[in-house]
């Protein structure tokens, strides 16, 4: 999960780098919302996260509690969103 983890905080530094260059006449707009809610969300507590031996090979599909996934669908429909 580890390399996840650290994908979705490169990612998350990405939007912010692109929320502090974003031009004046962006700022309070919608794209500039859904940036400030991707940088404020703590990514950092899902390194603190240590799932049990075999999980998502012996739970596949039974339970949707992967946070890293939640995190990520989170991610993409706030950037996605029309």
């Amino acid at each position: 999960m580890g390399d996840g983890v650290a994908a979705l905080i490169d990612l998350q530094d990405e939007y912010r780098a692109w929320l502090d260059t974003l031009p004046a006449n962006l700022e309070g707009s919608r794209l500039a919302e859904k940036l400030l809610a991707i940088a404020e969300l703590d990514l950092e507590e899902l390194h603190m996260i240590d799932p049990p031996r075999g999980y998502g090979r012996d739970w596949h599909g039974r339970f949707s509690t992967d946070t890293t996934q939640t995190t990520m669908t989170k991610l993409l429909n706030l950037t996605h969103a029309t």
